[in-house]
């Protein structure tokens, strides 16, 4: 194998493990809101088990859980937590100018 082709393989290595990572983390993602739907009391004892820095009651996680449903299983006929690519874009935009991701 020459050079230039160890190379290319060596630079694709990087760009498979991101997508497994993020196939992973998408899995979780639909696992977890699987629970919050299904499980609300289950959820709303993991979300304190792992809430350290605000001061939460089972009842204020379980109300919040009450008001945002609406938005995460939607009303449209699409998938919980589904957005359009100008939905994905603009929160892309928001999370980059206040500094939720980085692009580097």
């Amino acid at each position: 194998m020459d050079r230039r082709r160890r190379r290319e393989r060596r630079d694709e290595e990087p760009s498979r493990e991101k997508s497994r990572l993020g196939t992973r983390y998408v899995y979780a993602l639909t696992q977890a809101i699987q629970v919050y739907l299904n499980q609300p009391e289950e959820a709303a004892d993991i979300t304190l088990k792992y809430s350290k820095d605000a001061s939460l009651t089972r009842e204020m996680v379980l109300r919040r859980f009450e008001l945002e449903k609406d938005f995460v299983i939607g009303h449209d006929g699409q998938p919980p937590l589904w957005m359009s690519a100008d939905g994905w874009n603009n929160l892309a935009a928001l999370l980059t100018q206040y500094g939720g991701i980085s692009l580097n």
